[in-house]
């Protein structure tokens, strides 16, 4: 029911935002679109995680060079005005004279961050920094935005979070995972539906693996219908594969009508994930295909696309996502769901519903083996799984909890449903990390989170003894971005902003002045900025003899990916030396065995800890060269896959 009354308010919106995009003579739209992309007649920039999105090295140049000139012969088929631009040659004056602006391609920054620090760039050296960029650090920490944009924009597949990182976007990096079909549609929503008429056309697909994960996917069903949005997608096309699209975090998207989520997609996370949504006047189309490589009918939804968020110019985000991790207490609620008897029979009806479809398609495979025929890739992709075991009520509660549980200090399932049950109003998301604890300073008052009566409390407690007045500056520190000293002042405000103030949890449990809304936080180029969150492996690299030994240590939960088995929509980790003068390396790099992914038993991962190692030949000893190692790698764990990351590393001497 909330979801059909999310996608009622999207199609009310049409009836109460002035549109722009009419038929005029010519059967053209009345809008003018810029497109920014490459220009297929100059030099192409070269094939790394800003350009590509992951597609086969062999196909590379032929897309990047046919991109630009599809999305020009769409776009100037339905609008009146369409100039393209290439991206290296961007900038935000630019757009003044356009209705909507599509982002296909990383610009040039319009500043770097430096200490917090806003550094215009200005001349041609430094503004050409990122052109040839691989360290994905500096590419999320650029900030391509001045703090008034506001025009109408709309991002092509991972250009959603790459350019949305430093915006704070709920439109953000959660996995560049997405493949050809979109589920969970929004149907009533407009871009379904006008201004171009749209003949949607399903499919009954088998639910992706990832989607069946998660407290989220607990009642996903075993068969789904689904959208083909592309003829292509990457996991059809083995090592020639064709493109990834990107999915943003879902949790707590749609809270206070600041985003929509449109569609979900299959990727490689949980069902909540979003591959077609908004916030504010930015649009996502998460899916990474071209015109060439659209259906008919994703052509005519792009262009909707495109109308719709015309409509929401100067409509600026309230929220923002400083850092990603913050976990709603809608989750929490969908895991305490998870004792119910109803949903744990949607749970068996869902798995043996999968499991038979799947035997169907495995099936199929053989079948075609057997007949010496070619399988399909997209048959293959569907059918690579092991099937379900259907848990008995007990298993399902374990292995659906245990790590909650254990991570809440709770014994068993039952503990750990008494402890959501007395605490679910008292919730707090914690420190960003996809943790939560309890807050006891509203426990003990009394007060549900989220309610304004906390607001009023902590003031009045302000002028009350030592231990009232610390209270009330943790609860107005922690639930507010004001920076009030007196209690006058803090009155002040409450009284002025009180009915504008709207609380959100997925965007860090604060409370939000509409009218101001949250502002653009500037960030260090050290952080992780396309994720909001700091880097969970370190590297580091001794060299003792004549081997050098390379050791990633990862942060509980997360892991990399082993060049041992396919990357599938992961970077595998990579090591590369380079040497002084008398130094060489000698032989291949020793890897340790990695052990199967259990999302994709074809992945191998590594977890913890694990130390490469090098042998080298000294012939000659140069104390002043040093030994650089160039380490490439992905980390990913259960809730998030973060950016690849290259960086060099000093080899020390032991």
């Amino acid at each position: 029911m909330k979801g059909f009354v999310l996608c009622l308010v999207s199609v009310l919106l049409m009836v109460f935002v002035e549109g722009c995009c009419q038929k005029i003579t010519g059967n053209k739209l009345n809008m003018s679109v810029l497109y920014v992309g490459f220009d297929p007649g100059r030099e192409l920039p070269p094939m790394n995680f800003a350009h590509g999105a992951g597609i086969a090295a062999s196909r590379y140049a032929e897309d990047m060079r046919g991109r630009m000139p599809a999305f020009e012969k769409l776009l100037k088929w339905y609008f009146t005005k369409v100039e393209t631009v290439d991206a290296r040659d961007y900038r935000e004056s630019m757009t003044e004279e356009y209705d909507v602006v599509i982002f296909d391609a990383v610009p040039e920054p319009l500043m770097l961050v430096e200490k917090n620090v806003r550094t215009e760039v200005q001349n041609t050296e430094v503004r050409g920094k990122l052109a040839n960029v691989v360290d994905t650090k500096e590419l999320f920490s650029a900030h391509y935005f001045s703090d008034e944009y506001s025009k109408p924009t709309l991002f092509v597949g991972d250009k959603t979070g790459i350019l949305g990182a430093a915006l704070g976007l709920k439109l953000n990096w959660y996995c560049r995972c997405l493949d050809a079909h979109a589920f969970d549609l929004c149907k009533g929503h407009p871009i379904f539906h006008e201004p171009l008429p749209v003949e949607m056309r399903y499919e009954r697909r088998i639910a992706p693996y990832a989607a069946l994960s998660g407290v989220e996917g607990v009642t996903t069903p075993g068969v789904m219908d689904m959208w083909r949005v592309q003829t292509e997608g990457y996991r059809e096309g083995g090592r020639e594969r064709y493109r990834q699209g990107l999915v943003a975090f879902g949790d707590g998207f749609e809270e206070n009508g600041d985003g929509e989520k449109i569609a979900g997609g299959v990727s490689d996370k949980h069902r909540d994930a979003v591959s077609i949504g908004r916030h504010g006047n930015f649009f996502m189309w998460g899916f990474a295909a071209d015109p060439r490589y659209m259906t008919e009918t994703a052509q005519r939804v792009f262009v909707n696309a495109v109308c719709y968020i015309s409509k929401f110019n100067g409509r600026v985000p309230v929220t923002r996502k400083y850092e990603n991790g913050y976990v709603t207490r809608k989750k929490l609620k969908m895991q305490l769901a998870m004792f119910d008897r109803d949903t744990f029979n949607r749970y068996v009806i869902s798995r043996n519903v999968y499991n038979e479809k799947l035997m169907k398609l495995k099936q199929e495979v053989d079948d075609l083996n057997a007949a010496g025929k070619d399988v399909p890739g997209d048959l293959m992709s569907q059918a690579w799984p092991q099937p379900q075991k259907v848990k008995t009520y007990d298993e399902y509660l374990e292995n659906g909890l245990k790590r909650e549980y254990v991570k809440a200090g709770c014994t068993n399932v039952q503990v750990y449903r008494n402890y959501l049950q007395e605490n679910m109003n008292y919730f707090y998301g914690g420190k960003g990390d996809f943790s939560f604890t309890v807050d006891e300073d509203l426990k003990e008052l009394g007060i549900a989170m989220g309610e304004v009566k906390v607001l009023e409390r902590a003031i009045e407690l302000l002028g009350g003894s030592v231990e009232e007045n610390e209270r009330g500056w943790r609860l107005l520190r922690r639930y507010t971005l004001e920076d009030f000293s007196t209690v006058e002042e803090w009155q002040k405000w409450l009284k002025e902003v009180r009915d504008r103030l709207i609380f959100t949890e997925s965007c860090g449990y604060k409370f939000v002045d509409r009218a101001s809304s949250m502002v653009i936080l500037r960030r260090s180029k050290k952080s992780q900025g396309g994720v909001q969150q700091e880097n969970p492996v370190t590297v580091v690299a001794v060299r003792k003899g004549n081997e050098i030994r390379v050791q990633f240590t990862m942060k509980e939960g997360f892991h990399i990916y082993a060049a041992s088995g396919e990357e599938g929509a992961y970077v595998v980790t990579d090591v590369k030396f380079k040497c002084p003068q008398g130094i060489w390396v000698v032989g291949k790099l020793v890897m340790p065995e990695a052990k199967a992914y259990e999302v994709d038993p074809k992945v191998k991962i590594y977890e913890e800890k694990v130390i490469f190692i090098q042998p080298i030949r000294v012939e000659q000893e140069n104390n002043k060269g040093k030994i650089i190692c160039t380490v490439t790698y992905q980390a990913c764990n259960e809730t998030i896959c973060m950016p690849p990351v290259t960086e060099n590393v000093e080899v020390v001497n032991l």
